[in-house]
């Protein structure tokens, strides 16, 4: 499972570090790309949502019961 965390975060970091970017290159007055870029946007942080809520219900929980004197929640 560490391999998969790993491959997901290292996609989101990737996608969410190239959005600056991506969206600086859409031209002014063309709606197709900046329509396209925006979906790109929406389906990364929809996928970075999920990734949470399922961190969220699966991973946490675990955590805090085997190592609660490790794990620092503000």
């Amino acid at each position: 499972m560490t391999r998969e965390m790993r491959m997901v975060h290292t996609a989101l970091w990737r996608e969410f570090g190239l959005m600056p970017k991506l969206i600086a290159g859409v031209a002014e007055g063309d709606t197709e790309r900046a329509a396209l870029v925006a979906g790109h946007l929406d389906l990364v942080s929809t996928i970075l949502h999920h990734h949470h809520h399922a961190e969220d219900l699966e991973i946490w929980p675990n955590l805090l019961e085997r190592c609660p004197a490790d794990i620092a929640l503000v």
